[in-house]
């Protein structure tokens, strides 16, 4: 059987009825991707593996070097290399209306 629509179609109509005034573009648009555990390799810090990592990211020509925490549970604690993590954060404020259509 096969539909009219393709599945392309099916998503941007699943958003109108969202967002009846605006499109899937304008939706991504008020999304930005931010990498939360990044360092500068190019930059001076106390921390005696921080200037270890950065001195290795720099021979390896590359601009940024990603830590994380050994034990979650200790804020502070010791942290170990790691790949980049990544969050999608909310950078233009939805409406009130607009709010109450994605979550109600």
């Amino acid at each position: 059987m096969k539909f009219p629509w393709s599945q392309k179609d099916l998503k941007e109509k699943e958003v109108k009825k969202i967002f009846p005034e605006k499109d899937l573009s304008d939706l991504k648009k008020k999304f930005v991707k931010v990498c939360t555990n990044g360092h500068i390799a190019n930059a001076t810090y106390k921390n005696k593996d921080y200037i270890k990592w950065a001195k290795e990211a720099l021979e390896k020509n590359e601009p940024y070097f990603y830590t994380e925490l050994v034990d979650p549970k200790k804020p502070f604690g010791p942290k170990k290399l790691s790949g980049p993590k990544y969050e999608w954060r909310l950078m233009e404020p939805l409406t009130e209306e607009e709010y109450e259509r994605l979550f109600k």
